[in-house]
């Protein structure tokens, strides 16, 4: 490669610009990692590149995160550089490179360098250069992290973080380390922008964008068309959207109508970026025309203020592309497209006050996406878990966790989170994991048909040339599956996804129950209706916490087990079912039952039902105790809530947290203990248990001679909650003192001879010098043969009545 070749810049800069910042990008990059930030437009990826070429040497490679930005970057830089593509001005995407020993600037996806990184530990090149660094896709953050890593070992490499909006001390701190990485910021000029506002009442259902707004959308863009000085740019979040949304401008406009995303070929995609003489055109786009590339002519956008990336769904434990509102820099940097050349016109088709609720920045992958493929290639780097790798926000540690698992299951990392062979293997195929499995796998079962199962592959992933890559790896024969050719693309999927092998729940449901423990319905328009088996490969969250499946294939138990034959066991369960314990053995399949039988439970199951049975029957709000059993558990409550330790917890939930200390040699019977008032008392601590009945005594006694119980409340811990002694009234003459428990005094309820109320009080002194004359005069009469002293100080109590005194 020839180091003395030199970009004739002042020809590239031309009108850019960027052009104003190349010394101040040169004198940083001699010495210390860069952050560059510039708006679209600005020619930052155009320059930059050739810029640190020149000034340090080398070979530089350049990410961008979409395939066609790689490519049209690429093209652009060897246009006006006046070279030839694949010579001094490179590409590599995945299927598709144009390279050569003279290329000075290589333009790639994040994927690419990540594959190169992982394979040699290093990187062929003078600096790294990280486009789009704003977008924070997952494969983004981790080439960062793994150069950063090369950084501290490589004096002689340089990186540099671009972004057209970018939070710039963020990333110049992690560059820096102890001092903060320059900065270098350019600005565009941007013509006055005429932004307008479009709302539309449902943009989104249950299934995703509706048609009804792609047709609202297709309208403004045919309105614009007629009233923009140039071109109109369309943002959609997705392929079928753009197709979809296309057909409806050209079937109501004369307009030349264009679309432009990543499922094109690269001269559909040229087409976009060539200047048409005369004539306007209305460009619809998925997110690739927002910062990755810029199409020229444009005076306006329309904005359906989508975005569509990845969530994963911790619960049911897949991961897909969910559509949402996008960020408002995401929105803002879509409307400078139209400012770019002449005053521009944006319509979002969102209200103005829904615009401003939409999230300033759109969350980083890192936090929401599937980190399967993430983690396997942290632990190729020798940052198992990614602990030590040097990234812009940690990963969620349940994110980590569910992703930890799956490769445990797929034999890609040991129990500690180590890589294994097969995970260095996996790692170096440029497929997911589970694919990655299921390539080797079925290729070991089918060896015959390797052609065939690497076709199948490719067609879940688009990937290239899959055969010949696993033509170099040394596969484990498995055993021979007695498998027709017609049956590799459901082996395939089966092997994939093992723990989305569903079974249908009963004959004429459309629910799959997997063997991972989710659920899921069919797609109405599925061709899978009516098989029992299948292999999902496409599920969909829906509101309402639903979940559909879009796309899979029919499979049979054999598959079924071929795949997933490392979830099969046997499980027996027991519980409580009509006063007794009754034990199942079943075969399953994950969490699928294959089939079942009742057996004897053992002692150990008894003690498990039954521990399980008492537990939610004690944490019952009202558990069903005989008068003596309550009344134990609320002296034992009362003096919990007052006194606390070492008094224990007998609320509901106490006792459930209790049960194995509450019947301790009960539970290994076919049936379950009752809870009775000796059972309780085993909680009470020693020795502070010979205090208990003194604290909260069952009953006081009263100047009689009675000895009466006492009414503690169900609940103490309510502030109104008292302590009640119900009692004859003659029972209690001369008493002035009311008596406490806890030094909380006690309610008394004086009752008639008939046991009914004649008065409620907290004092009784005071109830015998004032209310009790009133008392007194109303009863007498009713019950002449029981004492109505006038001066109940100096009467004898007493339970009896006159004559038997």
């Amino acid at each position: 490669m020839s180091t003395d070749f030199q970009f004739n810049l002042q020809n590239i800069s031309a009108g850019l610009p960027f052009a104003s910042q190349l010394a101040s990008l040169a004198d940083a990059v001699r010495d210390h990692d860069v952050v560059v930030q510039a708006p679209p437009g600005t020619g930052k990826t155009t320059l930059v590149p050739p810029a640190v070429a020149n000034t340090l040497g080398g070979r530089i490679v350049v990410t961008t995160p979409r395939r066609v930005a790689v490519r049209s970057a690429a093209r652009r830089l060897a246009q006006l550089s006046g070279t030839k593509l694949g010579e001094e001005v490179g590409y590599s995407v995945r299927g598709d490179s144009r390279t050569s020993r003279a290329t000075r600037v290589e333009f790639v996806t994040p994927g690419v360098l990540l594959r190169r990184l992982l394979r040699d530990g290093d990187v062929d090149a003078s600096a790294v250069l990280i486009d789009e660094v704003h977008e924070r896709g997952l494969d983004t953050d981790l080439v960062l992290a793994m150069a950063r890593d090369l950084r501290d070992i490589r004096d002689d490499l340089r990186l540099v973080a671009m972004s057209a909006t970018v939070d710039a001390p963020k990333f110049a701190a992690l560059l820096g380390g102890s001092t903060p990485a320059p900065i270098v910021a350019a600005e565009a000029e941007i013509f006055p922008l005429d932004i307008r506002y479009a709302p539309f009442p449902q943009r989104l259902d249950a299934r995703g964008v509706t048609d009804d707004f792609l047709q609202h959308v297709a309208a403004q863009a045919g309105t614009l068309a007629e009233e923009a000085a140039g071109d109109v740019l369309v943002f959609l979040p997705g392929v079928r959207e753009v197709e979809r949304c296309a057909g409806y401008i050209a079937d109501s406009s004369e307009v030349a109508v264009l679309t432009l995303h990543g499922q094109q070929s690269s001269e559909e995609q040229d087409r976009v970026f060539r200047r048409q003489a005369d004539g306007r055109r209305v460009i619809v786009s998925t997110a690739i025309a927002e910062s990755s590339v810029t199409v020229p002519g444009v005076r306006a956008v329309v904005d359906a203020c989508l975005a569509r990336g990845p969530r994963l769904d911790i619960a049911r434990g897949f991961s897909g592309l969910v559509t949402s509102s996008c960020a408002q820099s995401s929105a803002n940097q879509r409307a400078g497209r139209a400012g770019r050349e002449g005053p521009g016109i944006v319509v979002r088709c969102v209200s103005q006050s829904e615009f401003a609720s939409f999230p300033a920045w759109p969350a980083p992958e890192i936090e929401v996406a599937d980190l399967t493929q993430a983690l396997l290639d942290a632990a190729a780097w020798g940052t198992p878990g990614m602990q030590g790798l040097k990234l812009l926000d940690a990963p969620p540690p349940h994110h980590t966790e569910a992703a930890n698992r799956i490769l445990a299951g797929l034999g890609a990392v040991d129990e500690v989170g180590d890589i294994t062979e097969l995970g260095r293997t996996l790692a170096t195929l440029p497929v997911h994991p589970r694919m990655g499995r299921a390539l080797l796998t079925a290729t070991a079962m089918m060896p015959q048909h390797a052609g065939a199962v690497a076709r199948a592959v490719e067609k879940l992933t688009d990937a290239r040339g899959l055969a010949k890559q696993v033509r170099r790896i040394e596969l484990d024969t498995e055993a021979p599956a007695n498998l027709l050719p017609s049956d590799i693309p459901a082996l395939v999927t089966a092997l994939a996804w093992p723990d989305f092998i569903g079974r249908r729940r009963s004959a004429n449901s459309d629910e799959y129950l997997f063997t991972g423990g989710t659920a899921a319905e069919l797609a109405r328009s599925s061709d899978l209706h009516g098989h029992e088996w299948i292999a999902a490969a496409d599920i969909s969250r829906l509101s309402h916490g639903r979940a559909l499946i879009r796309d899979g294939e029919a499979i049979d138990l054999e598959i079924a087990m071929l795949a997933a034959g490392h979830l099969a066991h046997t499980e027996t369960t027991a519980r409580v079912e009509q006063g007794h314990v009754r034990a199942r053995e079943r075969d399953l399949l994950g969490a699928i039952e294959l089939s079942s039988r009742q057996v004897s439970p053992t002692p150990e199951q008894c003690i498990a039902a039954n521990s399980a049975w008492l537990a939610n029957t004690l944490a019952d709000a009202s558990p069903n105790l005989d008068r003596d059993t309550e009344q134990l558990r609320r002296r034992m409550a009362f003096l919990h809530t007052h006194r606390g330790a070492p008094w224990p917890d007998v609320s509901p939930a106490g006792l459930a947290a209790q049960a194995e200390l509450l019947f301790a040699g009960e539970l290994n019977r076919t049936s379950p203990p009752k809870l009775d008032a000796e059972h309780l008392r085993r909680l009470l601590p020693w020795p502070e248990a010979t205090n208990f009945d003194r604290l909260v005594p069952e009953r006081l006694e009263v100047p009689s001679g009675s000895k009466i119980r006492l009414e503690y409340p169900e609940d103490p811990t309510d502030e109104e909650a008292q302590i009640v002694l119900a009692v004859k009234l003659q029972e209690c003459f001369g008493l002035a003192e009311t008596p406490q428990v806890l030094e909380k005094p006690v309610t008394m309820h004086l009752l008639s001879p008939a046991q009914r109320p004649l008065a409620v009080t907290g004092d009784l002194e005071s109830f015998w010098n004032g209310a009790y004359a009133q008392v007194r005069s109303e009863m007498r009469g009713r019950y002449p043969k029981h004492p109505w002293p006038e001066n109940p100080w100096e009467e004898q109590a007493t339970a009896r009545t006159k004559r038997r005194r």
